[in-house]
This record gives C-alpha cells, structure tokens and sequence, in this order.
C-alpha cells in the first residue's frame, strides 16, 4: 500500500514540475492579452488542483497520519480546486472561440454561479456530508449530492465541447477549424479520465489526464505560430510570402492578382485614449471584418505588422478594386456596431496589380504601400 501511496504522489508531483514549466513558457507570442492571461490561470488552477490531489491516496488507503478533519478539509479544498479548473477552462475556450455568451458582465456573473455553487456545496460537506464523507475511522463514502458536483464541472467542460462541434460546421478558416478541433479534444481526455475513475479509484489518471489536454493546448499553439498571427488568428507575414509565391509562380495577363496593403486609420488614439488591451481588441474586430472579406472575396488576408494588414485577391473574383475597400470598411462598422465599442474603426488601403511571374514580393508591398500613402494623404 506504501507504494501505491508513494506512487501517486509522484505523479501529482510530475505534473505540477511540468505545468509549473509550461506556464513559464506561455508568453503573449501566444495570443491576445486576455487569451494569454486567462491560459495562465488554466495552468496555475491545474497546479493548484493537483497540489491537493495529493491527499486522494491518505484517504483511499485510510491512514493515521493525517487527522480526519484535516482530510475533510483537504478534499473539499480538492474538489473546489477540480471546480476552478473547469470554470476557468470555460472562460479561456469561450474567448478562444469568439463565443458572445460572455460578452457583457451579466451573463459572464451568470455563468459563475454553478461553480460558488460547486464551492458553497464542497464546503458544507465538510459537516453535512453532502458530497463526501469521511468517517472517523477514516473510511470515504461518497454523498447524495456526489454527482451534482462532477455534473457542474461537466456543464462547462461540455456547453464549450458543444459550441466548439457546432461551430466547426461553419468555419472555413485552418485556424478556425484547428482552434475547434483543439477545444472538442482537450474535453476527451479528462471527460474519459473521470469516467474511468468513478469504477477504478485508486489512481491519479484525472490530474494526468488533465495535464495531457493542457500539453496538447500548449503544443498546439506552439505550432500554430509558425504561420499563424497569434493576436488575430490571421495568417502572419511568412505565410503571405508563401501564398504570394504560390499565386506569382502561376501570374499572367490572364491570370491576374491583387496585393492590398491595408492600415488602420488613427489607431494610436485608441491604444492611447483606451488602453492597449482594448487595441487588441480593435485589432480582433479588424480581422473578422477581413475574414468576411476573404469569404466574399475568396481571398487571402494576413497581418502584417501592427496595425498594417494585407490582402490577396485574384483579379477573376473583383469587378473594381476600389469595391473591396469599401466593403470591408461596411464590415468593420458592422463589427463595431455589434461590439458596442466606444469608437469608430475605418481602414485606408492601397493595392497592386500583379501579372508577371517576374514580380517580387517586396516591390508589390511597396508598390501597394505607395498608392496607400497616397490615400491616406488625401484624407488627411
């Protein structure tokens, strides 16, 4: 039995050494302010978690070392800390998803309540015995309210599961897609974990399983960086080089391509009159303008540096060129609109005919990039 109980705390221990590395390997290289910080709290609930998941085994293996009231205590800090993962998971994959549910302080109070309520009940078992019991001959039995409280941990984990399935019919995007699949796969491990447990609880699969789905996160952001801008989930520059290459290799009078290089008009004053959180999120609202742009347009959209963004659009798909522009600036009021925000967003652009395979990726930038000085001039 001294074993089983060394064991266990050895891998409680391994994967608060490992999350412990991971979170200091998370940095904003990983995504917006917000997505960054909330990923964080993932991986320090996690830690937390695991740190009092340690006492699992002094109970199951009912050992005098540690006196009963203090094992009460310690598993109702367990199950509270099992809570605040799963709550905290719900608010990093809602924002990972764009999801509306927590878009004003109403509905993210509501959301809330299922886990005080989680904490409220780990809490009064303690005395009432509600969730768990632990005797004073050390022995555990679980209470009548024993699945309500893994069946609140379940409505985060699944009502996430659920958007993400739903949402992935609709997305067109690699990155919207992968974003989907990441976040229905990151619930399987612990879901399967938690399953298996109810009917073999002696071992410490759920905090390994959990550790796996936060590694998975992890290493699927990690490879998303490669081509991927991780504010806006837009393709970055290296991946504007590649697709110009591609589309270049193939240019002819007949086949013929626009390179848009788009900026955001006055975006210093909002970083400087809002905060630069509230600039990533105008840079967010930029890129789903440019994402329905792309869907319109059957386009290519990228950022490319701060607040310049670039377009690519074959010419076959475009009657004017000057159309596009416009439309994008109706998108991004739309956006705004819908974002409530407590400004106006508009977008200058300039853009450049490519119809030879001698083009060069730099001499369209700057081509594009001339004509958009030009305009940006002539509205000042």
């Amino acid at each position: 039995m001294s074993y089983y109980l060394l064991l266990y705390i050895i891998c409680d221990i391994s994967c608060v050494i490992f999350a412990s590395i991971l979170l200091r390997k998370v940095t904003l290289n990983l995504g917006d302010t917000f997505e960054v910080d909330w990923l964080r709290y993932l991986i320090s609930s996690f830690i937390f978690f695991a740190l009092t998941d340690m006492v699992w085994p002094f109970i199951r293996l009912q050992t005098a070392i540690i006196p009963v009231w203090i094992l009460r205590v310690l598993c109702s800090i367990s199950e509270i800390a099992l809570g605040l993962v799963g709550y905290v998971w719900f608010i990093y994959a809602e924002h990972r998803l764009r999801s509306r549910l927590l878009k004003d302080k109403k509905h993210s109070a509501l959301f809330a309540i299922p886990f005080l309520s989680l904490c409220l009940l780990a809490l009064l078992s303690i005395f009432t015995g509600w969730t768990y019991t632990i005797n004073d001959d050390g022995s555990y039995t679980r209470g009548p309210f024993f699945l309500m409280q893994h069946a609140i941990i379940y409505f985060y984990v699944l009502t996430v599961t659920i958007q993400a399935l739903v949402k992935y019919k609709g997305v067109k995007t690699n990155r919207d897609k992968n974003t989907c699949r990441s976040i229905i796969l990151f619930a399987s491990f612990p879901l399967v974990a938690s399953i298996v447990q109810l009917f073999i609880q002696m071992t410490p699969i759920l905090c390994l399983s959990i550790f796996a789905a936060i590694l998975f996160i992890f290493i699927n952001l990690m490879e998303g960086q490669i081509f991927t801008d991780a504010l806006t989930g837009l393709n970055n520059r290296r991946q504007a080089e590649r697709y110009f290459s591609s589309l270049v290799s193939q240019a002819s009078g007949y086949n013929v391509f626009y390179l848009y290089m788009l900026d955001v008009d006055h975006f210093k004053s909002v970083n400087d009159s809002w905060g630069h959180i509230e600039g990533d999120v105008a840079l967010g609202i930029v890129a789903s303008s440019l994402k329905k742009i792309t869907a319109q347009y059957r386009g290519f959209a990228a950022r490319y540096g701060g607040d310049e963004f670039m377009l690519i659009i074959r010419a076959l798909h475009i009657v004017d060129p000057k159309m596009v522009l416009q439309k994008l600036n109706v998108f991004l009021a739309d956006e705004c609109r819908d974002s409530q925000t407590c400004y106006d967003l508009t977008i200058s652009g300039g853009w450049y005919q490519c119809s030879s395979k001698d083009e060069s990726f730099l001499d369209a930038v700057e081509k594009a990039d001339e004509m958009l000085y030009i305009n940006k001039r002539s509205l000042a």
